[in-house]
């Protein structure tokens, strides 16, 4: 299952619809990777929200700078949900989410011809 799939009953439809087009029109970045951690930053009109994806004792929390400091509980906002999205098409889980068991994070590496290995995705330098 993917993450996307473990997590599409949080989102409403039209938040998933609008997370989807800033995926498709590339205005999303996966900024930094951890095996527990996951930061990404979505352009949205002239403003960068930055996102995150925690895992926690195989639990996954989420943050967005939409919503702010004093959540109390996971937001469910067209940022987070373009981040999912961003982390299945990248390849940035190394397993199958299941309820209660998200997979830790793919971390950067780097291949034998010099690009940065992002997932399955490559980054020239």
């Amino acid at each position: 299952m993917s993450l996307a799939q473990l997590l599409e009953s949080k989102f409403r439809g039209d938040v998933r619809f609008r997370g989807l087009a800033f995926l498709q029109a590339e205005r999303v970045s996966i900024a930094r990777i951890t095996p527990d951690d996951l930061h990404g930053v979505v352009r949205d009109g002239g403003s960068e929200y930055q996102t995150h994806l925690s895992r926690l004792e195989g639990d996954l929390r989420m943050f967005c700078s939409c919503v702010g400091e004093g959540q109390t509980r996971d937001p469910a906002c067209k940022h987070l949900w373009a981040t999912i999205l961003a982390t299945d098409e990248g390849g940035y889980l190394t397993g199958t989410a299941r309820p209660g068991a998200v997979p830790t994070f793919c971390g950067r590496s780097l291949s034998a011809d010099g690009s940065e290995q992002l997932g399955r995705r490559r980054l020239r330098r």
